[in-house]
């Protein structure tokens, strides 16, 4: 033992230890080598905690210093847990406590602290933590105002964890205690939803197998299992009356509620721009005229010095933060198969399977008009902008128009071969637009009565038209799940849809070819069966899916997404398993290694990750690249990634250590794809330099290096020694790589 003044060695006499130049210094038990654990050495406290950990070591104790501890790419919560191992080891430890609660108190007061004092100067690890610590403490009233506060919300935007935060909203819903009877409520309601669903889709297989043996027309006898109300109606002035105490004095549940409703609904235009001094309230602000959110972020604006850009909202805006059920309209016979709402709401239009048009005053709730003309199903029904003019389409292969004030019908429009199954009119109704079961489309001049024009090559039923605000185009949905986009004028087909409302990313086979899952841009998967069928939807995602990849066995698949998370999904139920969650930026390629157990990651936030897909925990992080990365490839047993980036660089990557081994250099602009080849002896790279290049991956040399003048797709690299270059022009190249230069 050292004196703590001169560092000289302490002399024992007797039960104190004396040093010769300053004396007495301690009783024996009172410098007794103690065990401490010191942590957390990465946040404003580092200094101090470097310190602290110094000076106690100088004085002879044993310190865990976790800043220390910690390698590169390992886990900070398994290091901690170590940490407490090594503090309580019974063989070692003497008298120790830990108060893991007492603990919690504290860094709940101490998120609190900071808070309390200004919301902007947080820092990123109380941003992050003090909803959960106040979650942890079940202190609900500090929570609920942290969570209506939009100051909290800007915090949080500048550490770029919007999607979090809306997770860290429905958590606090979920367990709020005046929350659990809705959350039993809801979950009561969706397993209903489910069972119906089932039902329903039993009833229409059955359908469909009495039609396939009976070419007869079908009866419409049998009716789908009914769904079962999931609300009480309101009467108009329950619903007025609900709407103020909303909109004066909302519950804590309620703020909770219309704050991540807020959220989900601007959570793009906040992802992108929410960093912004002023753009959190300036948002809340125009999100509605009035209202909890409203209010919060008026509060703020008062204190803003940057300009910003303020809704200037009608005095009669009519304003309702809460849905409900007003009006059940009632006197149809049959089933009601279509309907059509006025622009002022002021007038609906329904049709059915009892051959009947009803036209309702939706103030009143009542049918003011029936129109009968139809001799089959009325399929769909349109109302003018001038409320004057109804279009119907029946399945006896008529259209017709309607006055909606003396309800005659002015005209009967036939050319269809065989049930019309939907109609649409212009902006001035001066034209309609009809599709039908004869996989034809027509448009009508509704003046002259005549048909304009014909589309006959339309590849499926059409079952909805969605005609262009110009009226130059119409969108056409199938029977068959594809969207097709059609020019009216020419008939020509401009694009065709197979299921996804926007583009598709990435397109995955079980290895058993049983079934093909897809991602796209619309936020979801699909998957699909070998005939083109769509079984599943599997929503989960906030923002645009990249990547997809399917287990050996199949009953797995994994998503990446620009919300920067990992979604893994159970395949037969399309339920969402587990989300990993680690990456800062957009995840653009995900890899599952050879034992299927662990998934490589791609992102551009420059990083790979080493996920445990069974546990959901990263195990290994590599950090190397200085730009986003394009591609990856797994080598040898899973022993070694290969990446390619924006950086210009190819780095190789040891899998259990998360040391980068090598980098292959030569490339001079981002590199595009990535490709093994020879048995893990050679990789192929792409660049928008205009070179594919061959390299020796032991070594890292470049073998050979192909000019090329058009952006390249695609490598591939086929024995014997024959490199495959694809174009986006549609051309292919093969290279002869034994006889290259």
């Amino acid at each position: 033992m050292n004196c703590p003044h001169c560092n000289k060695k302490l002399v024992s006499v007797g039960q104190f230890l004396i040093c010769l130049e300053h004396g007495q210094i301690a009783k024996h038990d009172q410098v007794k080598t103690k065990r401490i654990f010191i942590s957390y050495g990465r946040d404003e406290h580092q200094s101090l905690a470097a310190r602290l950990a110094k000076d106690l070591t100088k004085r002879g104790h044993q310190i865990w210093f976790d800043r220390d501890r910690l390698l590169s790419g390992s886990d900070g919560e398994q290091c901690i847990e170590q940490g407490i191992d090594w503090l309580t080891d019974q063989t070692k430890a003497g008298r120790y406590f830990i108060s893991i609660k007492e603990g919690k108190i504290l860094l709940t007061n101490y998120c609190r602290q900071q808070y309390n004092s200004n919301p902007s100067h947080m820092s990123d690890y109380v941003i992050r933590q003090i909803a959960n610590h106040l979650l942890d403490q079940y202190r609900w009233e500090n929570l609920c105002r942290l969570l209506g506060d939009l100051r909290f919300i800007e915090a949080y935007c500048k550490i770029e964890q919007v999607y979090d935060l809306i997770d860290i909203y429905h958590s606090v819903y979920d367990r709020l205690p005046e929350a659990q009877a809705n959350v039993k409520k809801t979950k009561a309601i969706q397993k209903q939803i489910e069972k119906w669903e089932h039902e329903l889709i039993a009833f229409c297989q059955l359908e469909r197998k009495k039609q396939a043996n009976d070419r007869s027309p079908v009866k419409d006898t049998v009716e789908p299992p009914p769904p079962v109300s999931a609300c009480r109606i309101l009467t108009g002035e329950e619903f007025a009356a609900e709407n103020r105490r909303l909109l004066t004095h909302p519950t804590r549940m309620e703020q909770i509620y219309l704050m991540s409703r807020f959220l989900e609904s601007q959570s793009y235009a906040i992802y992108e721009f929410g960093r912004n001094p002023g753009f959190i309230f300036q948002t809340g602000y125009n999100t509605a005229p009035y209202g909890f959110v409203h209010d919060a972020a008026q509060k703020n604006i008062k204190n803003l010095i940057l300009p910003i850009l303020l809704r200037k909202w009608p005095p009669d805006y009519s304003y309702f933060p809460k849905s409900a059920l007003l009006k059940t309209l009632t006197g149809h016979t049959g089933r009601v198969l279509c309907v059509a709402l006025a622009s002022d709401a002021s007038l609906a239009v329904s049709g059915g399977a009892d051959f009947l048009i009803k036209i309702w005053d939706l103030q009143t709730g009542q049918n003011i008009r029936t129109l009968l003309g139809h001799s089959s199903f009325v399929n769909c029904v349109g109302l003018s902008q001038d409320k004057k003019t109804v279009i119907s389409a029946g399945k006896d292969s008529t259209i017709k128009i309607w006055d909606v004030l003396t309800g005659e019908c002015r005209r009967t429009l036939t050319g269809h071969a065989g049930s019309v199954q939907c109609v649409t009119l212009t902006w001035d109704g001066g034209f309609a637009v009809s599709g039908g079961q004869d996989k034809t489309i027509r448009v009508w001049d509704l003046v002259q009565g005549i048909c304009t024009q014909t589309i006959k090559d339309i590849p499926h039923e059409i079952q909805k038209l969605k005609l262009s605000a110009d009226g130059k185009h119409v969108l056409v949905l199938g029977n068959d799940k594809t969207f097709s986009l059609w020019d009216i004028k020419t008939g020509e087909c401009l694009s065709t849809f197979s299921g996804h409302s926007l583009p598709v990313n990435c397109v995955r086979i079980s290895e058993d070819k049983k079934f093909i899952i897809s991602a796209s841009d619309d936020k979801t998967l699909r998957i699909w069966d070998l005939n083109g069928e769509c079984t599943k939807i599997l929503s989960g995602h906030l923002a645009i899916v990249n990547n997809v990849v399917i287990t050996r066995k199949g009953n797995i698949a994994i998503s990446a997404s620009n919300d920067k998370t990992i979604k893994v999904w159970d395949v037969a139920s399309g339920n969402c398993i587990k989300t990993l969650k680690g990456h800062t930026g957009w995840i653009y390629m995900i890899q599952l290694l050879e034992n299927q157990k662990h998934l490589i990651s791609a992102s551009d936030d420059n990083t790979l990750k080493l996920w445990d897909i069974k546990t959901g925990k990263c195990l290994t992080t590599f950090k190397g690249h200085s730009d986003f990365i394009e591609s990856v490839c797994i080598l040898r047993s899973d022993k070694y990634i290969l990446s390619a980036s924006r950086d210009m660089s190819i780095k190789m990557w040891d899998i259990n250590n998360g040391q980068n081994i090598r980098t292959f250099s030569g490339h001079t602009g981002p590199v595009d794809c990535l490709e093994i080849a020879g048995n893990n002896r050679y990789a192929i790279s792409s660049s928008s330099d205009n070179t594919v290049r061959l390299w020796d991956i032991d070594s890292g040399t470049c073998l050979l290096t192909e000019v090329v003048y058009e952006r390249v797709t695609s490598v591939l690299y086929c024995e014997p020694k024959t490199l495959v270059i694809g174009f986006a022009s549609g051309e292919i190249w093969f290279y002869d790589v034994a006889n290259a230069g």
